[in-house]
C-alpha cells in the first residue's frame, strides 16, 4: 500500500468519524429542542440557565423565546383574570340598585296615582328594564370578547331541552297572540344545558320578536348521523339575503328593526356558544317569509 492510499484512508476514516460526532451532536440538540418545546406545550417548562460554550446558540435563542413567552401568557391569563374579575363586581354592584328601582316602580304604581304620573311611573319602569337589559347584554360582550365562556358538555335529552325552552317562552307567546308548535322525538345529544338556553333561548326570543302578532313559530328536533339538530321556525318577517351574511356579526342590525329594543349580540353570542360546544349554526330565510334556524349539536363527546 503506498503512501497515497494510506492518506486517503486516514482522511476518509477522520472524515466518518467527524460525520459520526456530527450526527450525535445534532441528535442531541434536537433531542434537548424537542423536550424544550414539549416543556412548553404542556405548561411544565421552566427557564433555565444556559452556557452557550456549552449549548448550541439555537438551544440559547430557543430557551429566551421560550421564557418570553410564558412570561407574555402569564400576563395574559392575570389581564383574563382582572377583566373577570371587573365584570363579575359590575354584574354584582349593579343588581341591587335595578332591583331596587323595579320595586319602587311597582310599589307606586299600586298607589291611586293620577293620570300622568302613571305615565311617568311606567316610563321608569321601561327605561330601568332597558338599562337592566344593556348591563346584561355589557357582561355577556365582555365575556366572549375576552374568551370567558367556558362549556361543561354532557349528554342530555333535546325532549326535555325543549319542554325547559317552551315553558321559557310561554308566558312572551302569549302576550303577543304567537302561538309556540314544538314537535320532538326522543333524541339526544352532547351539549352544556345552561349555555345552550342562553344560545337557542336568543333564537327563539328573536323569532317572537319579529313574527307579528297573531304568528306561528315552530320547535322541532332531527337527528343526523353525527349531530341532533334543534330547528326554530318561524311566519315572521324574514331576512333578507344581502343581510344574512351579517346577522352573527357583533352589534349589527338591520335598518328594518332598528326602532325594537336589542343591541345585536344575541346571535353573535349564539354562534359562539354553539362553536365552543362543537356544533354550527344554520340560517335559511327569504324576506317577507319567515326564518329558520338549524343549531346542530353534536350526538358524541368530542
Amino acid at each position: 500500500m503506498n503512501a497515497v492510499s494510506v492518506i486517503c484512508i486516514s482522511i476518509g476514516a477522520g472524515l466518518t468519524v467527524f460525520a459520526i460526532y456530527l450526527i450525535v451532536k445534532v441528535h442531541r440538540i434536537l433531542r434537548k429542542l424537542d423536550g424544550m418545546l414539549e416543556d412548553a406545550i404542556m405548561g411544565k417548562y421552566e427557564e433555565k440557565t444556559y452556557d452557550e460554550s456549552k449549548l448550541s446558540k439555537l438551544e440559547a435563542k430557543l430557551s429566551r423565546f421560550l421564557s418570553a413567552s410564558k412570561l407574555s401568557l402569564n400576563r395574559l391569563e392575570e389581564q383574563r383574570n382582572q377583566i373577570q374579575q371587573t365584570v363579575s363586581d359590575l354584574s354584582h354592584q349593579t343588581k341591587t340598585p335595578i332591583a331596587n328601582l323595579l320595586l319602587y316602580t311597582e310599589y307606586l304604581s299600586e298607589k291611586n296615582l293620577g293620570k300622568e304620573e302613571k305615565k311617568l311611573v311606567n316610563r321608569i319602569e321601561e327605561q330601568t328594564e332597558k338599562l337592566n337589559f344593556l348591563i346584561q347584554s355589557l357582561v355577556k360582550i365582555s365575556r366572549l370578547e375576552n374568551d370567558l365562556i367556558t362549556v361543561h358538555c354532557k349528554k342530555h335529552s333535546l325532549g326535555e331541552f325543549i319542554k325547559v325552552l317552551f315553558e321559557m317562552f310561554q308566558e312572551k307567546a302569549i302576550e303577543k297572540e304567537i302561538k309556540i308548535h314544538t314537535e320532538w322525538n326522543e333524541i339526544w345529544a352532547v351539549f352544556d344545558e345552561k349555555w345552550t338556553l342562553e344560545a337557542v333561548g336568543n333564537i327563539l326570543d328573536n323569532a317572537i320578536k319579529y313574527t307579528n302578532s297573531g304568528g306561528n313559530v315552530w320547535i322541532r328536533v332531527k337527528e343526523y348521523e353525527l349531530f341532533s339538530m334543534i330547528e326554530i321556525e318561524d311566519d315572521g318577517i324574514g331576512i333578507a339575503k344581502e343581510e344574512q351574511a351579517n346577522i352573527f356579526t357583533r352589534f349589527y342590525r338591520s335598518q328594518k328593526v332598528s326602532q325594537m329594543p336589542g343591541v345585536g349580540i344575541g346571535l353573535c353570542l349564539s354562534r359562539r356558544i354553539i362553536s365552543l360546544e362543537g356544533g354550527y349554526l344554520k340560517v335559511i330565510s327569504q324576506e317577507g317569509e319567515g326564518t329558520k334556524f338549524q343549531v346542530y349539536l353534536p350526538k358524541t363527546e368530542t
